[in-house]
């Protein structure tokens, strides 16, 4: 199935998608335009999902670095800190 990703060109005011020979030709960007261009929908529902939780993981963990209990606890404490809070965010 090749379908390219994106909105479709026109969809968005102002906005137009690339044309194929202006992309980008580092051999890891087209690796991973590969990859998720041969992905099922249910696949990259899976993908997006996962780079979600991800998401909402470091952003939880970059906010309880600048805490002040953080800072004054020490490495195992710091860890058994970040772990909780990972665990956290994933009951949500």
């Amino acid at each position: 199935m090749t379908r390219i990703r994106g909105p479709k060109p026109g969809n968005k005011p102002g906005q137009k998608r690339k044309a194929a020979e202006d992309l980008s030709e580092n051999p890891h960007t087209k690796k991973c335009q590969d990859r998720l261009q041969k992905m099922t929908d249910l696949e990259q529902k899976l993908e997006r999902y996962r780079n979600n939780d991800q998401q909402a993981q470091t952003v939880e963990v970059k906010r309880l670095r600048e805490t002040q209990s953080y800072k004054d606890a020490s490495e195992s404490e710091k860890k058994n800190m970040e772990e909780k809070a990972k665990k956290d965010v994933m009951a949500r």
